[in-house]
């Protein structure tokens, strides 16, 4: 899928980690385009710099060389409009459900009205209203993902960045969280950037997926399937198989 609007631009991207005869590279001469609304899976093995590449776009690391853009403008550091989802939910285990989802929101302005009707649409979005009041311990892992799901998308950001959110789930809640990322980007639209080792969880989300390895993306494969994508389908079934070369291609040259 491509749209017109391009909400990310990265150019030229280098990093380094170590220093003197532990210098070593982790990102080479990075440049990728996603527009408006797209859905982009990072995929490759352990180490080759999908998250290294997901933390320099969140602003939490910077490069050596190479910039980028959100919107046209330089991004450099954190921001409300470029959310992050980690593999923990990273919620406040102190604070209830509620006050987890309405933190963000202290710090936009908003009145305590607009904060509790925001968290309260978004809860009810993934399913959490009823649990509102509960502590984060209380939660099965899927549920914490939920409410880190909403407190993200309660601050309404152009970009959400995901770094294996769902790896740590069991195969069915995993699925789920699979439908109810898709059914809310249905419904808000924005960008989202994931990274993920898991060939079918790329075919299942993504509208793009960039093959990295060598500290590089080596590749870029396009998933066809419309939506809502079934495993069992042929159209299914070849994006696996096309995606699933291209790995192989990327790693035997």
């Amino acid at each position: 899928m491509k749209k017109e609007t391009a909400c990310l631009q990265v150019q030229g991207l280098e990093k380094h980690f170590g220093v003197g005869d532990q210098r070593q590279q982790v990102l080479q001469d990075i440049s990728l385009e996603v527009h408006q609304g797209e859905i982009l899976a990072l995929l490759g093995a352990s180490g080759c710099g999908k998250t290294t590449l997901l933390n320099i776009l969140a602003g939490f690391v910077s490069p050596d060389a190479g910039s980028v853009y959100v919107q046209g403008r330089l991004s450099t550091v954190p921001g409300p409009h470029k959310a992050v989802v980690f593999q923990e939910d990273a919620l406040f285990p102190w604070l209830s459900v509620m006050e987890n989802v309405e933190f963000g929101l202290k710090f936009q302005g908003r009145t305590r009205k607009e904060q509790r009707d925001t968290a309260l649409k978004m809860l009810g979005l993934v399913g959490l209203e009823d649990k509102q009041a509960m502590l984060p311990a209380q939660l099965s892992g899927g549920m914490r993902q939920r409410v880190a799901l909403a407190r993200v998308l309660a601050l309404s950001p152009m970009l959400m960045l995901m770094d294996e959110p769902f790896a740590a789930l069991d195969a069915l809640t995993r699925e789920e969280m699979h439908g109810l990322l898709l059914s809310l980007h249905a419904e808000f639209s924005q960008t989202i950037i994931f990274v993920t080792h898991d060939v079918i969880e790329a075919v299942t989300l993504a509208d793009r997926v960039l093959v990295m390895g060598g500290r590089k993306v080596l590749s870029t494969v396009d998933i066809s399937a419309l939506r809502p994508r079934k495993p069992d389908t042929d159209q299914f079934m070849e994006d696996l198989r096309i995606l699933r070369a291209a790995l192989k291609q990327a790693y035997t040259g």
